[in-house]
């Protein structure tokens, strides 16, 4: 219903919800967890 596919530049997303890391927020141990549970796009 809300999602859809979002494109920023030449990058083709399959929907639009996007998780950052927030810098002083999160640590090594929420980008881990992030990564097992498979974010389709990430720049680590």
């Amino acid at each position: 219903m809300y999602l859809h596919k979002l494109k920023i530049g030449d990058v083709e997303l399959d929907n639009n919800i996007i998780l950052a890391p927030m810098a002083g927020i999160t640590d090594k141990a929420f980008r881990i967890i992030c990564k097992e549970f498979g974010p389709r796009f990430s720049l680590y």
